[in-house]
């Protein structure tokens, strides 16, 4: 149900007059109070959806903390390092992302690895080499916020689209619709690179 508005016509010193509108500043106090009503006896199930929902964001910002300690705590053993006058050199710094869970380490195999490292020469096959952990979960939040965006201008196109129902661009919007949402899904699901 959605709630009439109502947009207010003043006649004198104290006659309103109340015209639907669909912007209006208006309601009438039934109309308010069965929406509240409604949506105070929202069936267990869509309670349950958000709930769900509600602890998997809790999830992702707890593991997201996690994560963000570990680039702080590898920051701050660097930095103190380099305060007391140390010299911290790659091994040294390996070490300690590979310790904190933010870098591994893998035996060289120039098959495999020769794309990655930077140049291919400095390295033989046997010799360990340093790559950092792909962040899933900062990934993954950015993923989501990208997503949105895209579902933005998806709604966007709608709106356009009940504008100008004109068959070509009704049409020519539905299609970048389409695309939008198989766009918004292969980024959810990691498949799109910036």
């Amino acid at each position: 149900m959605s709630i009439k508005r109502y947009e207010d016509e003043i006649y004198g010193p104290s006659s309103y007059d109340f015209e639907e509108s669909e912007s209006g500043s208006w309601v009438k106090y039934e109309d308010h109070a069965a929406e509240v009503a409604k949506l105070n006896h929202q069936p267990i199930s869509v309670v349950g959806e958000r709930d769900s929902h509600i602890a998997r964001l809790k999830e992702q910002v707890r593991a997201q903390a996690a994560e963000s300690l570990q680039y702080k705590r590898f920051f701050e053993s660097a930095w103190r390092v380099a305060m007391d006058g140390c010299d911290f050199d790659g091994a040294g710094i390996q070490g300690l992302a590979v310790n904190l869970g933010l870098a591994k380490a893998e035996v060289y195999d120039s098959e495999k690895h020769s794309d990655l490292v930077s140049d291919a020469s400095d390295f033989e096959d046997g010799c360990e080499v340093f790559f950092p952990v792909k962040s899933l979960n900062a990934d993954a939040i950015l993923n989501e916020v990208r997503a949105q965006g895209c579902e933005m201008f998806i709604e966007f196109n709608r709106k356009l689209a009940k504008d100008y129902p004109h068959a070509m661009v009704a049409k020519a919007l539905e299609v970048t619709e389409l695309n939008g949402e198989q766009f918004a899904a292969r980024i959810r699901a990691g498949e799109v690179q910036r």
